[in-house]
């Protein structure tokens, strides 16, 4: 149950951040005025950005999680051979 709830948190992390960035850029593309507040670009910027976050995610999901599971096996069979 707490692998699967740190998966979640790391994989919602991810999407949150990258929605974070694209607020960043919906900000400075309104104020330089490539378009309006409330135009559908910005909506359009959101689901991109949100897309990336999965992405990058999922792209580096195998390897963040290999390593912690590589490793606790390690450590768990370190303290049976003891």
């Amino acid at each position: 149950m707490k692998k699967i709830l740190i998966r979640i948190i790391y994989i919602s992390s991810w999407i949150i951040t990258s929605l974070g960035l694209g607020q960043i850029i919906n900000v400075g593309l309104i104020h330089s005025g490539s378009y309006p507040k409330g135009d559908s670009a910005e909506t359009i910027v959101f689901a991109l950005s949100g897309l990336l976050g999965l992405a990058g995610a999922t792209s580096l999901y195998g390897e963040v999680f290999s390593k912690t599971a590589d490793e606790s096996n390690q450590n768990s069979k370190s303290i049976e051979n003891h």
